[in-house]
């Protein structure tokens, strides 16, 4: 299975992105109203320049207190940001997140953002396969079981 097909997926595939001089206290405000847990940084280029997440915002918490809501997100961001593109495979990305500790990966095609995709969003995925992969051997169990 390819990323696209994840992105496809998505209840919600907006990409909700911030502007690197937005201040993190608005950054918070927009985790919160749109019930997310990262944003891609990106210019008005557009280029992308970062990520800022939940775990970026309580580090700067504890770096710098109740301050870090009036510094801009640029200060806080994640500078390296991991991508792929949407023919990158799943289980490729899976062992990317697993291997490098990243809950988020950007989706890049020519240097525009097309997506983001969570752990979560994979492990959804996975457990939609799951379920598919049960379904279909209890439907050949049923058909192959002799009726008598």
């Amino acid at each position: 299975m390819h990323i696209s097909e994840i992105l496809k997926k998505k209840r919600n595939s907006d990409v909700f992105t911030i502007d690197p001089k937005t201040s993190v206290r608005e950054a918070v405000h927009l985790f919160r109203e749109k019930k997310i847990g990262a944003a891609p940084i990106v210019t008005p280029g557009p280029a992308v320049v970062g990520l800022l997440t939940e775990r970026d915002v309580l580090h700067g918490i504890a770096d710098h207190g109740a301050a870090v809501l009036d510094m801009t997100v640029e200060q806080l961001m994640t500078r390296d940001v991991y991508t792929c593109t949407p023919e990158d495979g799943y289980h490729q990305i899976m062992h990317l997140m697993s291997d490098r500790h990243v809950r988020h990966v950007l989706v890049v095609v020519e240097g525009q953002l097309k997506g983001i995709v969570s752990v979560g969003d994979m492990m959804k995925n996975r457990l939609d396969e799951s379920q598919l992969e049960i379904n279909v051997m209890r439907d050949y169990t049923h058909f192959r079981l002799p009726h008598g």
